[in-house]
Parts: C-alpha cells; sequence; structure tokens
C-alpha cells in the first residue's frame, strides 16, 4: 500500500549473516555478521567487532540494524540476548543467568572464540581486528582491549569500568549488579573487583576512543581515573 522507503533502492541492499560458534565453554553463541558489497569468498577483509550493550541486549539481523558500518564485516556479541540466540523459550533466563559472576571472564571467551571462528573460516584477516561497543559493550571492548593485544584499534563508548564506583554514582538499578555479582559491594567487594576493568590489567597498547554523551546519566568518575 505504501512505499515508505523507496529512497533506499539507490543504495546496495545489505544482507545480514547469521553466524554460530561455540565458545570456551561450549556455550552456542549466535551473533550478525554484514559482509562488504563487494565481497568475494576466499578473501579475507577486515573484521570490526561491535558488542551490545545491557549486558541484556538484543542484536538481530534485521532493518534497521543499531549502527551501520558497511565498508566492514562486523558480528555483535549476543550471549545473553534469548531472542537472538539458539537457546530461546524456556531457556532463556538460563541463558541469560551464565552471566553470574561472569562479566569478563566467559563473554570475553565469547568474543575471542567468535573471531577465531571468522579467522578460521576464512573471513576475517586477523592483521586487521578492530572492536567497539557502548555501555556494557563499552565495559566489554575495554575489559578486551586490557586482555589483549590482537585488535588494533578500539572505541569504548560510555562504559563502566569499575564497578564499585558505579554502584555508588549511577543512577542505574542496583538489583542487576546485585544480580551478577552476588550481593552489594560491602558484602561482596572481591566479585566486584574481579570483573571491574581496572584492576590487574596490562597497559594498553594500541589506539582508543573513549565516547560518552553529554546526556549519559550513567557515566561515573572512574572513567576520568581509568
Amino acid at each position: 500500500m505504501t512505499d515508505a522507503c523507496a529512497s533506499l533502492a539507490e543504495y546496495s541492499a545489505v544482507r545480514p549473516k547469521k553466524v554460530s560458534w561455540k565458545s570456551r565453554d561450549g556455550l552456542a553463541i549466535e551473533g550478525v555478521l554484514f559482509l562488504p558489497f563487494d565481497y568475494q569468498p576466499g578473501r579475507r577483509v577486515p573484521l570490526l567487532v561491535e558488542l551490545h550493550g545491557g549486558p541484556t541486549g538484543v542484536v538481530t539481523d534485521s532493518f534497521p540494524v543499531p549502527r551501520t558500518y558497511l565498508p566492514r564485516p562486523f558480528w555483535k556479541r549476543a550471549r545473553d540476548s534469548g531472542a537472538e540466540l539458539p537457546r530461546i523459550g524456556e531457556l532463556r533466563s538460563e541463558f541469560r543467568l551464565k552471566n553470574i559472576d561472569s562479566q569478563g571472564f566467559g563473554d570475553f571467551d565469547d568474543v575471542m572464540s567468535g573471531v577465531d571462528f571468522l579467522i578460521d573460516q576464512g573471513i576475517a584477516d586477523s592483521n586487521r581486528l578492530g572492536v567497539m561497543g557502548w555501555s556494557y559493550g563499552g565495559f566489554l571492548t575495554a575489559w578486551t582491549i586490557g586482555h589483549t593485544d590482537r585488535f588494533k584499534a578500539a572505541s569504548v563508548g560510555a562504559p563502566a569500568t569499575d564497578w564499585i564506583t558505579y554502584y555508588g554514582q549511577s543512577d542505574g538499578p542496583r538489583s542487576t549488579m546485585m544480580t551478577y555479582f552476588g550481593g552489594t559491594p560491602w558484602e561482596k567487594p572481591e566479585a566486584y573487583n574481579r570483573h571491574s576493568r581496572a584492576p590487574g590489567s596490562p597497559t594498553f597498547t594500541r589506539p582508543r576512543c573513549c565516547r560518552w554523551a553529554g546526556s549519559t546519566s550513567t557515566i561515573t568518575a572512574e572513567i576520568y581515573w581509568s
């Protein structure tokens, strides 16, 4: 009845592709891959990894996508989204709860095993890797570049880097952190510190950009120290 997107006809079609792999603990993970318009099978291309927020956010292979970087392929971590992943229906909550006491560990393995999968498939160029994310995706980006030097550059968006400070200063729900870390910071300080980006992380050696919006109310003072 209508043709609201007629102006898009002059552009090349974006053809997302779902990809699935096993994380290092055997958990089934799914992502969305966008290849360059002129991609030729067998030719390795740069890989930009975009990590979604939440951590219970969702990325789908439908239009429009949250952010689009068409010249390069990228996939999005989806460890916690039952709607995105093979583990759906009655397993949705079970899958989400995999993040309890796992931030920076289980999801980091998801990211790196996914990158290795695309390299093994002959798609990604291991020498041209980038990573980015916003909110929890920003936290995971900061964590990732603090624990590996495989990525040539990174964009860290509105992250939390110290969960105790975040608990005290953020206007976000404390119940989420209490679920993931097993209590409050004064009850479980070791859990909050274990999953924070700053403690124990090596010095960053790659170019990185930290970004946040002026109205981002969840940004806390520890980001300036980080």
